[in-house]
């Protein structure tokens, strides 16, 4: 669980650093090479994705806190538990939201 942890922590930097910092974001992918593939990248398809990983973090989440409540796990893990609870619902509800009309 703490690999979840870490992911989610960094995930969610690089994302609001994204949103904070969009110029500075774009020229580090330029430089990376990463910009002209993420121009490729499907929207609808990329939503889902994000929608996806919501729900993965979701019943992540989910699971550490029913492992907290059997005794599983120290009474210290519902921190990670809750954000990763918060943050899945954040991403599902990006996901959701950013999905492009149906044809």
């Amino acid at each position: 669980m703490i690999w979840l942890y870490l992911a989610n922590t960094l995930l969610v930097c690089a994302i609001v650093l994204a949103v904070l910092f969009p110029s500075a974001t774009r020229r580090l992918l330029v430089r990376l090479g990463l910009w002209s593939r993420l121009q490729t990248i499907d929207t609808r398809r990329f939503a889902l994705a994000v929608e996806r990983l919501g729900i993965f973090l979701m019943v992540a989440a989910l699971a550490l806190f029913a492992s907290i409540l059997s005794g599983s796990h120290p009474a210290d893990w519902s921190l990670p538990a809750a954000e990763g609870l918060f943050f899945g619902v954040a991403l599902f509800l990006a996901g959701y939201w950013s999905r492009p009309p149906s044809p």
